[in-house]
């Protein structure tokens, strides 16, 4: 038994009203001769209830099946002049379209279909032995099955693991919530996968991937995104600021990016970090507002510090293995008060957007601000500053941040104090520290 909903859509006034959405029972019978289209409504209970015939035989006027894969059709007919829109499994539907052009004499669109089902048919031979023992009553059971690739076959879980593969599917279905594509040659992501909105795993490894969509509120239902093994460079402005905020795990290793944004820390409840294998020579200052991160990896990169941020943090596994350049090392950032008495007007711009809370979007912040305000450092009494007076690089122990250390234990940290009253109060400290080894 075959159970699909079917929207009856009349030009007739006195059929079913003007339109209505049944849940019916479908299937075939023939009556005089001729095949018909039989719908039989399903009421609340189980029950069957009203019975609707339709000629197919000569009687089908239009077919539409552009959405035959994600199963849905629409069938007008001639007499009575209605359409009938199909709604169920994709499988299902494709078979029921295919039986009913056969039948009614449209060879065309019952090619096209599927072709683009992938639908296969039975031998001549089988067909007119099926003949042969056909009832006068038939279900839509017996028609014959579909065969669809193997990465089609799992309507919320697809993985793709060659450009073969990926050539080979023809659509992506909109109820993935798990897709994911190795091995595969593109420079962006392919306009089907912009268009499936319940995904909760995305993954894009080692295909040559070197631009994001500029928006990633496209995928409002993120858990975990891994691009890991690409060609990135740059992410986009508003990477992290449209990225979904159920995010928990972002892998970008392997890939050639120089910088993070500061407005990673909009990912609240992000838990895994992987950065390792870039270029990186900061990393951002407001990591530290990262409540829920765990894991972070920036091993082999080229980082100059640790921001102060950090030390407020507790992981659960952190890797800083070659992360550092050691060509930075052991340099004094001391500076005076005295330095940094007179303010630029891009830094005093920068502080006032700050202190407004006004929203960064370059309709209403130019943009040289937003890039000044990327480089901003907080105090240690909470107080942002662009270029802070004092400042120093100093080691930090990983044993009072994290459980399990990849690399070595302690690593350089950048310090601030946005003035001499902070310095004291804070204790910090401006000597240079020596080199490890």
């Amino acid at each position: 038994m075959i159970v699909l909903q079917i929207h009856f859509e009349k030009f007739n006034k006195n059929f079913i009203g003007h339109s209505a959405t049944k849940k019916c029972r479908v299937s075939f019978e023939k009556q005089d001769g001729a095949m018909y289209f039989i719908a039989e409504i399903v009421k609340p209970d189980g029950t069957f209830g009203c019975k609707h015939e339709f000629k197919i035989n000569g009687n089908v006027s239009q077919m539409f099946y552009t959405f035959i894969n994600d199963g849905k059709t629409t069938i007008r007919f001639k007499i009575p002049d209605i359409c009938l829109s199909l709604r169920g499994k994709p499988e299902q539907v494709a078979k029921i379209t295919v039986a009913i052009a056969k039948l009614s004499g449209l060879k065309d669109d019952a090619k096209k279909i599927m072709e683009e089902t992938k639908l296969v048919l039975p031998s001549p031979d089988a067909q007119k032995d099926a003949q042969k023992s056909t009832k006068t009553k038939s279900s839509l059971t017996d028609l014959p099955p579909s065969k669809k690739p193997k990465v089609e076959l799992e309507k919320l879980k697809l993985e793709i693991r060659s450009h073969k593969e990926f050539i080979q599917v023809s659509h992506l279905p909109l109820t993935l919530t798990t897709l994911k594509i190795g091995n595969v040659q593109f420079s962006r992501l392919d306009q089907r996968c912009l268009r499936l909105v319940n995904l909760q795993w995305l993954t894009v490894n080692n295909t040559q991937l070197e631009t994001l969509p500029e928006s990633m509120d496209i995928f409002p239902n993120l858990c975990v995104l891994d691009l890991g093994n690409n060609y990135i460079s740059d992410l986009p402005r508003m990477f992290f600021r449209t990225l979904s905020p159920n995010l928990t795990v972002l892998n970008l290793s392997k890939n050639k990016l120089t910088y993070l944004s500061e407005d990673i820390s909009k990912l609240k409840n992000l838990k895994a970090l992987y950065v390792r294998h870039n270029q990186l020579t900061r990393i951002p200052w407001k990591i530290g507002l990262l409540p829920n991160l765990r894991t972070l990896n920036i091993s082999y990169n080229k980082i100059a510090y640790l921001p102060y941020s950090i030390s407020s943090m507790y992981f659960d596994n952190i890797d800083i293995s070659d992360a550092f350049d050691m060509g930075y090392m052991g340099r004094n950032l001391q500076t005076t008060e005295a330095d940094h008495q007179v303010k630029s007007l891009m830094e005093l711009a920068a502080l006032s957007v700050l202190d407004r809370k006004i929203p960064l979007s370059v309709r209403s912040v130019p943009l040289t601000i937003i890039e000044c305000m990327e480089y901003s450092y907080i105090c240690h009494c909470g107080k942002k500053s662009i270029n802070p007076p004092f400042k120093n690089i100093s080691l930090i122990s990983l044993k009072a941040i994290s459980c399990c250390i990849e690399g070595l234990n302690s690593a350089p940290m950048l310090a601030v104090a946005c003035s001499s009253k902070c310095l004291s109060r804070f204790k910090i400290s401006l000597s240079p520290f020596k080199m490890y080894t």
